[in-house]
């Protein structure tokens, strides 16, 4: 069965291989109320396949591999709705086909009819076909291609009146330069041969335009639609309904030559749409906000708003929030407009009538309270957002016995004691009305009440005890006889007072909300009791006594008690001045006095200190040497108190050091004398005397003389006579790093120099002493090897000159161009063949050296010659 009304369609293909190309059909039909016979797509769609204009093939593509879907009608225009009864239904049909390549190439051709008899651009609509059509590019073109293809298909409906645009380009996987313009659609089967198998061969007839219109000019509108060659934009207003036909071709070149042109054409339904943007303001609901306004936004299918609220104070009043708030600057009815989309063509507008009534928003200030005959009275009142004409109702709450009141400030007004309670003003206005509610915590009357007095021995000074209830602040009157202003606000302060004697003091105890209260209290104030001595100082523990005195008081009736401590003698005592306390042992002892009276007992201790005698001495180390000889005298002596000290160390010399060393320089035998006291006086200095304390031996002399003072490199041995007295052994160090054990022996010198000789000899007691002598070594001598081979083989390995008699060394070597390779100024370092630092390694060949070098006397001495290297 064929389908009757034809959409549109298109034709295009994908090169998957050599010779294989996926071949893909899309057809558009009616459906829903405008498909009047009900009937389906095609079972089979016959593709004509014409190469020279010659059938090559006939490709039947089967409805049961086809994919069938509804094709969303969508609008661009966001301002309009589409009617519900469009519809529209796509198949697409695809199969992959072999085609050989060929120099004429291939036209696939589609053919279908009929279109809707109510189109109003072409002539004759129910008997007219429609054809697509592309091409495959001749093989001497390119062997290689695949078409474009659209990627959306158009809106089928558009809305009169509205403005279009539609993205009708196509993409091609080639990457091909495409050209996007209208053509006409062409004319394909008719009702008596709807589905020609095969179809026709090209060329094709276009249709037949009505009158006034044309394929660049195919819908009525306020200006010929247009389509972008390059980006294949669509865009133009229908101003009339009905159905039209439209053709858009898309070109493809490469390289400036045209592969194929695929052609679409398709119907559009331009219908009457409903408007798809609405403004609404609602109702206003509240009124008793005051002059604040919050509006509400009833608007649907807009993104942008702009708000008129009608103020004639201000021109700024105004907002672009969806549901902004506005405070007017009176009381008044308003006119409000709202535009949805405001810079729409499809823009609607809406309009109410808003009242700003004054605000009713009453508030309780803090309750001003009133101690009236000792009870806690209140006056409230009434602040806030009201007006002079408003209705008060005060309500004090549930089972007070106070009648409500409509006084704006009522009071005063009695709770009945303790409690939290809530007020509640409800105020009325302009038929609003609000309530507001505060609680208020009365609190219990405070109780004065003054600590019993318990300390009567601090003297002057006195610090009350606060035994008040449910108070939070205090007033304090002392009552001292010689002060005018004796007053305190503290919880419990603290007042000295200017005498002794009986005291009436007063405390008054208040609290917020609460009523004060007052009471009084009688002290009695003594003098400070306060006992101590003075601490008679340490005394040493021979023939100790000591006699102390008690202070601290005036009272001739106070009682004393003295405690010594431990190893005293008497240990106790109860006088206010006692003597001759003694203690059997060193050390320090506690003495505590207590004086009683008045009721009252305080004590008082201090520390006594009973020093043990000294005891003195010392120790001598190191008591015989050789000069300079360094002895050490460590004192030995026991004091607890700080030792002195007078030192003779009997070669004129003397210190006051406890641990002094002393340094013996010249040889001799030498008394010692040291006295040391204390600073305690408890026992007179002691002198030590110790005769022949420290013994310096004499040293030895050495001596030595050498033969010859100078020699040649050639002949550089010397002969070493000891001319030295008093030694037991002898030994020679010489400069060069040799050592000779002999008092009379010979030398050879290694090298040129000048070197040094010490003698060191040593006597029976240890005793040392050095000599020195000179020896200059003269000449110089050079050598070095022709040859080596520096290949790791343990022989021969490195190339190294001998050089003696040398004061300064320079060696350089050179390759057979003259370049410098390496250089040193150290005649003991060997050449192992490298190269600028040891970057490279020198090639097997013969290289150039020269040495500068400075004998002894600074006489310049110049070698050059040949290396032969060898690896």
């Amino acid at each position: 069965m064929s389908a009757t009304h034809i959409v549109g369609g298109e034709i295009y293909y994908e090169q998957v291989g050599t010779q294989d190309y996926l071949i893909t059909l899309k057809v558009y039909r009616d459906c829903g109320s405008t498909n009047t016979n009900g009937t389906d797509f095609d079972q089979f769609a016959s593709i004509g396949i014409y190469s020279g204009g010659s059938l090559y093939q006939e490709l039947l593509m089967n409805l049961a591999s086809a994919t069938v879907n509804f094709v969303p009608v969508t609008i661009e225009n966001p301002c309009f709705v589409l009617p519900p009864d469009v519809c529209v239904e796509e198949a697409v049909y695809q199969e992959i086909l072999e085609l050989p390549l060929n120099s004429n190439g291939y036209d696939l051709v589609y053919q279908r009819c009929c279109r809707n008899p109510s189109i109003i651009n072409i002539n004759w609509p129910e008997d007219s076909g429609a054809t697509f059509t592309t091409q495959i590019p001749p093989s001497t073109i390119t062997e290689e291609n695949s078409n474009p293809q659209f990627s959306n298909f158009p809106p089928v409906a558009l809305c009169a009146n509205a403005s279009f645009w539609f993205d009708h380009s196509a993409e091609d996987i080639d990457g091909d330069f495409l050209v996007y313009s209208f053509c006409s659609p062409m004319l394909g089967g008719t009702p008596d041969a709807p589905a020609p198998a095969p179809p026709s061969p090209p060329p094709f007839t276009n249709v037949s335009w009505a009158a006034g219109f044309s394929e660049n000019d195919p819908i009525t509108s306020v200006n010929p639609f247009s389509i972008d060659s390059a980006t294949g934009l669509l865009e133009g207003t229908p101003t009339q309904a009905g159905q039209y036909v439209i053709g858009i071709c898309v070109s493809e070149y490469r390289d400036g030559i045209l592969l194929s042109e695929t052609n679409r054409d398709f119907q559009f339904n331009v219908t009457v749409c409903d408007a798809n943007i609405v403004a609404a303001i609602p109702d206003q609901t509240t009124f008793c906000d005051g002059l604040t306004v919050e509006f509400t936004n009833d608007s649907f299918n807009a993104d942008d708003f702009y708000w008129d609220f009608g103020d004639p104070d201000t021109e700024d009043d105004w907002s672009t929030d969806p549901e902004p708030t506005w405070i007017y600057a009176d009381t008044g009815a308003y006119q409000v407009m709202l535009i949805a989309n405001p810079t729409w063509p499809c823009a609607d507008t809406a309009t109410a009538w808003y009242i700003a009534y004054p605000l009713v928003a009453p508030e309780i200030s803090d309750p001003v309270f009133e101690c009236i005959d000792g009870l806690q009275m209140f006056d409230f009142h009434a602040v806030g957002d009201f007006d002079v004409s408003a209705a008060f109702y005060w309500d004090f709450g549930p089972g007070i016995d106070i009648p409500p009141s409509t006084e704006s400030n009522p009071g005063p007004v009695y709770f009945g004691g303790e409690g939290s309670y809530d007020i509640e003003l409800t105020l009325a206005e302009n038929g609003c009305d609000s309530t507001v509610t505060v609680s208020i915590d009365v609190p219990p009357q405070p109780v004065a009440a003054i600590e019993e007095q318990e300390i009567f021995c601090d003297g002057y000074e006195f610090t009350f005890g606060n035994d008040s209830q449910d108070a939070t602040d205090y007033i304090w009157h002392f009552n001292d006889p010689f002060f005018g202003s004796d007053n305190s606000t503290e919880f419990e302060p603290t007042w000295t007072y200017s005498d002794t004697g009986l005291i009436t003091i007063e405390l008054i105890a208040t609290a917020q909300f609460a009523c004060p209260d007052t009471t009084f209290d009688i002290i009695e104030i003594y003098s400070l009791l306060a006992p101590w001595f003075e601490n008679p100082g340490a005394q040493c523990f021979e023939g100790n006594s000591f006699a102390f005195e008690a202070l601290g008081t005036d009272d001739s009736q106070a009682l004393y008690s003295w405690d010594f401590g431990l190893n005293s003698n008497p240990s106790t005592s109860f006088i206010s001045m006692p003597t001759g306390i003694s203690y059997s042992a060193p050390g320090t002892y506690d003495v505590t006095l207590t004086i009683s009276e008045n009721d009252c007992e305080e004590s008082f201790t201090d520390e006594i200190d009973v020093i043990a005698n000294p005891d003195f001495d010392f120790e001598l180390f190191n008591e015989n040497g050789c000069p300079p000889h360094y002895a050490s005298f460590i004192d030995e002596s026991f004091s607890e108190t700080t030792l002195y000290y007078q030192w003779d160390f009997g070669d004129g010399n003397t210190s006051s050091a406890a641990n002094p060393v002393h340094i013996y320089n010249y040889p001799g035998t030498y008394d010692v004398t040291v006295t040391i006291s204390t600073a305690s006086g408890c026992a007179e200095a002691q002198t030590f005397f110790t005769p022949g304390a420290v013994t310096v031996h004499s040293p030895p002399q050495a001596g030595i003389e050498v033969e010859p003072n100078t020699v040649n490199i050639l002949e550089p041995t010397v002969q070493i006579w000891d001319l030295s007295n008093g030694g037991i052994d002898c030994g020679y160090f010489i400069s060069d790093g040799g050592f000779i054990d002999e008092c009379d022996s010979y030398y050879t010198f290694s090298d040129g120099g000048i070197f040094d000789i010490y003698q060191i000899i040593s006597n029976i007691h240890g005793c040392r002493d050095t000599a020195h002598a000179q020896v200059a070594v003269e000449g110089f001598l050079f050598y070095a090897p022709n040859a080596f081979t520096p290949n790791d083989d343990g022989k021969n390995d490195v190339w190294l000159p001998s050089a003696i008699g040398v004061n300064s060394y320079d060696l350089r070597v050179y390759n057979r161009w003259g370049e410098e390779i390496w250089q040193t100024d150290d005649r003991f370092q060997p050449w192992l063949g490298e190269v600028n630092g040891g970057k490279h390694y020198a090639q097997d060949g013969t290289y150039l050296y020269r040495v500068i070098a400075h004998d002894l006397l600074m006489l310049p001495h110049e070698y050059q010659g040949i290396i032969t290297l060898i690896r």
